[in-house]
């Protein structure tokens, strides 16, 4: 279980960090603040559970899993000008 919340905070902070730029950029105000929080909540979560990884597949997730994610969020937001 301790893999699923390790990858599923990995991908979460790095999609809402690609989602906080665009955000900061467009001077999206309220949108920028909830993915600020949204961020500090997964970093939070990753810092509690990051220390407790023993496997190197675990590692290997936590890298893909943000990777997958600030891929997945340029993806989503390309068609914004």
């Amino acid at each position: 279980m301790t893999t699923l919340y390790i990858v599923v905070a990995s991908f979460l902070g790095a999609f809402l960090g690609c989602f906080q730029a665009i955000n900061v950029v467009k001077r999206r105000v309220w949108l920028a603040f909830f993915t600020s929080a949204a961020i500090g909540v997964s970093q939070l979560t990753l810092f509690k559970l990051v220390p407790n990884i023993t496997a190197t597949s675990d590692g290997i997730l936590y890298v893909l899993a943000g990777l997958v994610g600030s891929h997945l969020s340029m993806h989503i937001k390309r068609h914004e000008s």
